[in-house]
């Protein structure tokens, strides 16, 4: 590790490439302590930016877990008793027997040959 200058540092990776580290000590060849902590690093991760970013990411899991939970509740109410859910619709469609036509092969060729003949 290579200090640039106050609170900055240089690591060497594996194939010989330099990065910026942000250490939570301040000296870091003292031990841990309160006073040798540098709590701005600890808490931000070394810039406002990766704190930020953290906290918005933190923000839209619990964001949308909280929606799903909303959307399952909402469908177990509506799922529980729907004409109660909707009072406007009530007797509309439960009550009303919808009629199915009667479709069949022998119908089709019925109408085929009284179409064919006229």
């Amino acid at each position: 590790m290579q200090k640039l200058k106050k609170g900055v540092y240089l690591h060497e990776g594996k194939k010989g490439e330099f990065r910026l580290i942000y250490p939570i000590k301040k000296d870091i060849d003292k031990p841990y302590g309160l006073n040798n902590m540098n709590w701005f690093n600890f808490f931000t991760g070394g810039s406002w930016n990766k704190l930020f970013t953290l906290g918005f990411i933190i923000f839209m899991i619990i964001f949308l877990a909280w929606t799903y939970q909303h959307d399952v509740e909402a469908y177990k109410d509506v799922y529980s008793d729907p004409c109660g859910y909707c009072p406007q619709c009530k007797g509309t469609i439960y009550d009303n027997q919808i009629k199915m036509p009667d479709i069949s092969l022998e119908n089709l060729e019925v109408d085929n040959e009284r179409g064919n003949k006229g």
